[in-house]
This record gives C-alpha cells, sequence and structure tokens, in this order.
C-alpha cells in the first residue's frame, strides 16, 4: 500500500521517463504526507476556537439536512477518498505524470491556504462556528482579513483545493477536495448571507456592498 511507509517508496521501471518527472510511483508518499499534514495543521488551528464556541450559548440555528448533507459531502471529498487513495489501489486508474515542480507550487500553494485560514479564525474568534449558528454575544466582524473579503475561511478551503490538485499526482483524488469544497460554498453561503442579514440587518447590508465575497471588491485592492 502506498502508506504503509513515508520512507520506503514503489520503484517500477522508470527508465523511459525523465528524472525531472515524478510518477505516482515515485514520492507518491511523501506527497500524500504533505495532504495529510495540511489537513493535521488545520484541525489544530481550529481546536482552540472550537473550544470557545462550545462556550457560547447557541442563540439561532439554521442547521438543516441540506448542510449536513453539504458537510458530509465535504469530508467525503476531502478526507474518505483521499485515506482510500493512500491505503489502496483502488483509485489508480487516474495516476498521473507530474513535472516535479508541480507538487512544488501545490506545496507553497497551502502554505498560503493555511495562513489564510488561520487568520480568518483568529480574526473571527469567538464568533466563529462550524455550522450556521448564531450564539450570544454574536457580532459582526468587520476588520483584519474581513475588512476585504466576507468568506476568507471559503476562500482559504478552495485555495487549499486547488493546492491539493497539484499535490495529489491523481486527478481523481486531486478534484476531489476542490469540488467538495466548492460545492459546500455555492450551496451553503446564500444561506448564511441570509442568516447575516437577520441577525444584523442593514449593518451587514452596507458590509456586504463594500466587500467581496471570497476575493476583494477591485476598488479596494
Amino acid at each position: 500500500y502506498k502508506f504503509s511507509s513515508f520512507c520506503i517508496f514503489h520503484e517500477h521501471k522508470l527508465e523511459e521517463v525523465s528524472p525531472s518527472i515524478y510518477t505516482v510511483t515515485r514520492g507518491e508518499n511523501m506527497l500524500i504526507a504533505i495532504y495529510f499534514l495540511g489537513m493535521i495543521v488545520m484541525i489544530l488551528i481550529r481546536i482552540p476556537y472550537s473550544k470557545q464556541t462550545k462556550s457560547n450559548t447557541i442563540v439561532k440555528s439554521r442547521k438543516s439536512i441540506l448542510e449536513t448533507t453539504l458537510l458530509t459531502i465535504m469530508t467525503i471529498g476531502s478526507s474518505l477518498i483521499p485515506l482510500v487513495y493512500a491505503f489502496t489501489n483502488w483509485l489508480d486508474f487516474a495516476n498521473l505524470i507530474v513535472p516535479h515542480w508541480i507538487p512544488v507550487i501545490g506545496t507553497v500553494l497551502s502554505v498560503f491556504a493555511l495562513c489564510l485560514f488561520w487568520r480568518s479564525h483568529a480574526d473571527l474568534g469567538r464568533n466563529w462556528s462550524h455550522t450556521l449558528e448564531i450564539r450570544e454575544g454574536h457580532t459582526l466582524i468587520t476588520e483584519g482579513i474581513y475588512r476585504h473579503i466576507r468568506h476568507p475561511m471559503y476562500a482559504s478551503a478552495l485555495l487549499w483545493g486547488i493546492a491539493q490538485m497539484l499535490i495529489l499526482p491523481n486527478w481523481f483524488v486531486g478534484l476531489a477536495p476542490f469540488l467538495s469544497i466548492l460545492i459546500l460554498y455555492l450551496f451553503r453561503v446564500k444561506h448564511e448571507e441570509k442568516m447575516m442579514i437577520d441577525q444584523f440587518g442593514e449593518e451587514y447590508r452596507r458590509y456586504k456592498e463594500k466587500t467581496g465575497g471570497i476575493l476583494p471588491k477591485m476598488k479596494h485592492l
């Protein structure tokens, strides 16, 4: 199996492959390790904010079957499918041969994504929740990264998903995290913004006019 050891890579015949090319059988364990390292860092970033959130009483909840379904899809795409790829050969039909510099670019993008992910949580503080909830003392954050975009966590997750397409040498496994996160964003964000408008009214509408969703508005660049 691919993940049997981070230090032992599969060795197939590579005489006809350029030395500047990685195949899925050379260095794949390292690339899978980079992917799961990013996942672990995300979890570690969230732990202190999850503890803060749990201490706040839920005032309003918009949790629905749709949201549960979307979160399940994201979990399958970003965790289950990569795990299947790491420990079995079931998805090897989609393996790719890629230049060695592509995973390097992906790793750099992943670092940027994790930095943005951390910054988003740091600026949001106790207002963060993994589901659509309003908690006691909830405030509208418009400073820090939120001064420029309303949904930096989605932006960081999508950037991280793009990075994984470059890191993982398998088109199916590489696409799965990005597509699952994109589906979550497209179907969830309108409900999230409606919840914010219901809670903060005109204040949020004015904030929405000044900022972009996952990219800054041009006039604010």
